[in-house]
């Protein structure tokens, strides 16, 4: 697992709210917060539709793709940190 991490000084949110993980397949995980939505709502959702998460500490990242279908308000931000990521893994 592969963990990143937006770092700036004028953003107010905890870091854990800018914090992306990205699996060995490839799968992108992002908090709940990227779908203005909270933990517990993200967390029923998911489990009604059988979708795993990882737990870092006390919170919950889940699959990018499926937060962006559930939830398309977060499509938006899902798609640049899907590039950001991408262009993140073609420098290295």
């Amino acid at each position: 697992m592969e963990w990143f991490e937006v770092s700036r000084d004028d953003c107010p949110v905890p870091g854990w709210m800018r914090r992306a993980a990205r699996d060995s397949n490839g799968t992108i995980y992002l908090p709940p917060p990227v779908a203005g939505v909270s933990e517990m709502e993200m967390l029923l959702c998911a489990g009604y539709d059988g979708v795993s998460a990882i737990l870092d500490g006390e919170h919950a990242y889940y699959p990018a793709d499926w937060i962006a279908r559930v939830f398309p308000v977060a499509e938006p931000t899902v798609s640049r940190v899907k590039e950001r990521l991408n262009e993140t893994s073609s420098k290295g």
